[in-house]
C-alpha cells in the first residue's frame, strides 16, 4: 500500500513539473520582443534592415505578400530605423516608434507599401489588469498571430 502512495506522489510531482515548465516557456515567449514585416509593396524586397538599440535585424529577399518575423532586445531608449530596397531599386527609409529600457513583450509591425512607404504599429502583448491583494494580475494576449519559437 505504501509503495502505491509513493508512486502517486512521484506521478503528481512529474505532472506539476511539466505544467510549470510549459507555463514558464509560454510566459518567456510572450515576454520577448517581436517584430513583424509584411511586404505589401507589389514588389519583392531585395534587402531590409531594422536597427533598434544598436542591434541590426537583417532580412533579404522578401517576396510580395510575404510576412517575416524577428526578435529584438531593448537595451536603451531608442526608435526603429528601417532601411532597405525594393527589387526595382526604390529605397525604403523610415524612423518609427519608441522603446525604452525595461520594456518587454513589445510587438512592432512594419508594413511595406508601394513606393517603399512604411506603415508602423507597436503594441504590447502583456496586458496588466491591476493589483489585487498585493499581487499583479497579468494576462497574456496573443494578438491572433503565430510567432516562431
Amino acid at each position: 500500500m505504501g509503495h502505491c502512495n509513493y508512486e502517486k506522489k512521484i506521478f503528481a510531482k512529474v505532472i506539476l513539473l511539466g505544467i510549470l515548465l510549459v507555463t514558464v516557456f509560454a510566459i518567456r515567449v510572450h515576454m520577448q520582443n517581436w517584430l513583424e514585416v509584411k511586404n505589401e509593396s507589389g514588389k519583392a524586397i531585395r534587402i531590409l534592415t531594422i536597427e533598434v538599440t544598436h542591434e541590426v535585424i537583417r532580412f533579404g529577399d522578401i517576396s510580395d505578400g510575404s510576412t517575416v518575423f524577428g526578435r529584438f532586445q531593448i537595451g536603451s531608449d531608442d526608435h526603429f530605423a528601417v532601411r532597405g530596397e525594393l527589387a526595382d531599386g526604390t529605397r525604403i527609409s523610415a524612423n518609427c516608434g519608441y522603446v525604452t529600457n525595461g520594456m518587454s513583450g513589445e510587438q512592432a509591425t512594419f508594413v511595406i507599401r508601394p513606393g517603399g512607404k512604411v506603415e508602423f504599429s507597436q503594441s504590447n502583448s502583456l496586458q496588466y489588469s491591476g493589483v489585487t491583494n498585493g499581487t499583479w494580475n497579468i494576462g497574456l494576449q496573443i494578438n491572433g498571430k503565430s510567432k516562431p519559437t
